[in-house]
């Protein structure tokens, strides 16, 4: 199927604008779908990187730079898929929430950010070693922005 813009009606024919009806739902699917890809099928994203040996510090801070350059350079499915990757290679650390989080936003996902969002700080509040008060103020401020009504 071809990709929606916000403001076109809606593919599953009921009239409203695809943001105003399946543009959550649809966002969810692609990302699950990309989560699994990147849990299942390690291989073709590890071809875009060094060896992990090659990398500082077991290749954590490059692998997470890596999803910042791609979303940067509007790869943003390559963002996701490689931010996935990051939470499942270092499952302790909360860049990968925090990126997929910052991915949804430039996809236009609000919502789905702010779930990320939630993660990230829901992370640095179950281990807060390591991190300062304004870190919990950053997705705090993210959240009430992206998705307000929950806020």
């Amino acid at each position: 199927m071809a990709k929606l813009g916000r403001n076109e009606p809606c593919h599953c024919l009921s009239g409203k604008k695809h943001k105003n009806c399946c543009l959550d739902k649809d966002a969810a699917q692609t990302s699950a779908r990309l989560a699994k890809e990147a849990e299942h099928n390690r291989s073709s994203f590890e071809f875009s990187h060094p060896p992990a040996d090659a990398w500082d510090d077991d290749g954590f801070t490059e692998a997470s730079n890596a999803v910042v350059d791609l979303a940067n350079a509007g790869k943003l499915d390559e963002a996701e898929a490689a931010a996935h990757a990051l939470l499942v290679d270092f499952p302790d650390m909360v860049d990968g929430l925090e990126r997929l989080g910052m991915v949804h936003e430039k996809l236009g996902n609000y919502k789905i950010s702010a779930d990320y969002y939630r993660k990230a700080l829901g992370f640095i509040e179950e281990f807060p070693d390591g991190f300062e008060d304004a870190s919990k103020d950053y997705y705090k401020n993210k959240i009430a922005k992206l998705d307000p009504q929950a806020a």
